[in-house]
């Protein structure tokens, strides 16, 4: 039951990525749009077994790992699952269906990792230069591309109706606590498969302003036909603490008072927990 070791893994990830059938890029190498391995985890033995060998002597349950790819670069994505034995010297691997779910596993299931974390920065930051007059304009100089001390950042909901990859990222002011520095501005965009040029925005929200793209809001303000606002940063220094910083700010419990006593239930009550150490 142990964790498979980093020789196995290896092991198990090199046996997988020579299997040509399989086209799988190596993780470091590869793209969202490509074939590559999410995970390698232990598959744990059938319950029978691992009862006879522990309770009956009988024999020792092989160790086989399972393995998880992202086949992004089919021209239907899906997640497909492999088991791989032996674990540490791997010579054989099988396709298997996990209970209770479709398979091969829908695409828009996959959990996020990082190469489709990358693509959506790559195309948040193409978004972002569209909008970055309105961002520096309605938000007091804050950015998001190209910019220095003044800083956006980015977060996104969880996903929303099942089969679709649809999500909605809302833009704040890179600062400590930024969770409470939002700045009114949210793409709703579709991230279904993995070709990233498919994506599409197809919602923005500008404070109290809706839009089907980038392009209708930023035309729409740049001819003043929406209501435009300015959200002024919020002012800090080392005298005047930025209010969601995690500093300690006010007086401190004043150091006079003593330290409250432990005491030791097997010992006298006279002897403090602290002397006795």
């Amino acid at each position: 039951y142990d964790d498979l070791s980093e020789k196995e893994i290896i092991s198990e990830r090199d046996f997988i990525l020579s299997q040509k059938s399989l086209n799988i890029t190596p993780f470091k190498d590869a793209n969202i749009n490509d074939n590559h391995i999410y995970l390698v985890e232990l598959q744990q033995p059938n319950k029978d077994e691992a009862i006879k060998f522990l309770d009956n002597n009988g024999l020792k349950p092989e160790r086989v790992a399972r393995v998880v790819v992202f086949f992004g670069g089919k021209l239907s994505p899906e997640v497909r699952e492999y088991l791989v034995s032996p674990a540490a010297k791997s010579s054989l691997y099988k396709e298997t269906t996990g209970p209770g779910h479709k398979y091969p596993i829908p695409y828009e299931a996959h959990p996020e990792d990082s190469k489709e974390l990358d693509a959506t920065e790559s195309f948040i930051l193409k978004m972002s230069e569209q909008l970055r007059d309105l961002f520096y304009e309605s938000f007091d100089g804050y950015t998001y591309d190209n910019c220095t001390d003044r800083c956006l950042t980015w977060d996104y909901s969880s996903l929303g109706e099942f089969g679709l990859r649809k999500k909605w990222f809302f833009f704040k002011r890179d600062l400590p606590g930024n969770y409470l520095h939002p700045v009114g501005l949210s793409l709703y965009v579709d991230t279904r498969g993995s070709d990233v040029s498919r994506w599409k925005v197809e919602k923005v929200v500008y404070l109290n302003s809706s839009f089907d793209s980038v392009e209708e809001l930023m035309v729409a303000y740049r001819n003043d036909s929406v209501n435009k606002v300015f959200i002024p940063a919020p002012s800090y220094s080392p005298e005047k603490l930025l209010f969601s910083s995690y500093l300690r700010r006010g007086a401190r419990i004043p150091q006079s008072l003593c330290a409250p006593f432990n005491w030791l239930s097997q010992m006298e009550r006279n002897i403090r927990s602290a002397d006795v150490m």
